[in-house]
């Protein structure tokens, strides 16, 4: 079994891989970077894997941090890692379409993106992109159901899907306040999003990312 520790680019934190498990990559670094948090908050990272988000949570603010995952073998390697980095994350080991125990400030999710049909041998990289396993409408009753009424909803998801998105976020009564699109050698690749509760608000637009800028621009 190859292990090896990456580093969350942009933080203070590393995080061991297994070669065969799924691993955070540029999408989990740019909604990390998109989010906002406060101290004392209560944030929930849903389909958290290795708690990746909620590392990037840690480094903005002091929050009280939950991540939900379908498999246990994942979230006990989690476990490992929040103590090698000395954070507290309570971990839940539950589908979200189950879970309605307590409502949160905030939700974090980089969900699954790709048709149900394109199915992978390992179960583990299956469940984090096939979208059988969290689709949006069921991402967007637990949000529903979840959110406290001042909370926040971070999203990553692929450009095509915006019409969609808004549709199903206007349907649970969820509204983009903010909205970040990011794009690859000139082609608009995905968008990061931030909702909040209400029908009739204003989206902030910010400044589109180019990667290979986004990259430069940071060394």
């Amino acid at each position: 079994m190859s292990i090896k520790r990456d580093y969350l680019h942009g933080t203070k934190y590393s995080l061991l891989q297994i070669k065969d498990d799924y691993h955070f990559n540029q999408d989990t670094e740019l909604l990390g970077k998109f989010l906002k948090v406060y101290p004392n908050e209560e944030v929930l990272d849903i389909g958290t894997n290795q708690g990746a988000l909620l590392y990037y949570a840690f480094s903005k603010a002091k929050i009280k941090a939950t991540g939900i995952d379908l498999f246990i073998e994942v979230l006990n390697r989690a476990k490992e890692n929040a103590l090698y980095n000395k954070v507290d994350i309570t971990f839940i080991c539950q589908p979200i379409q189950h879970y309605r125990e307590k409502k949160f400030d905030v939700i974090l999710c980089n969900p699954p993106y790709f048709h149900s049909s394109l199915k992978n041998d390992n179960i583990y990289i299956d469940a984090a992109r096939r979208d059988a396993y969290l689709s949006l409408d069921d991402l967007m009753l637990a949000v529903h159901d979840l959110l406290k009424a001042n909370g926040r909803f971070y999203l990553v998801h692929k450009v095509e899907k915006i019409n969609l998105i808004m549709q199903k976020a206007f349907q649970v009564g969820i509204t983009c306040s903010r909205m970040q699109i990011v794009y690859n050698a000139k082609k608009a690749k995905t968008v990061l999003w931030e909702f909040k509760w209400g029908v009739k608000r204003e989206c902030y637009v910010e400044k589109a990312i180019y990667l290979n800028e986004h990259r430069k621009d940071e060394k």
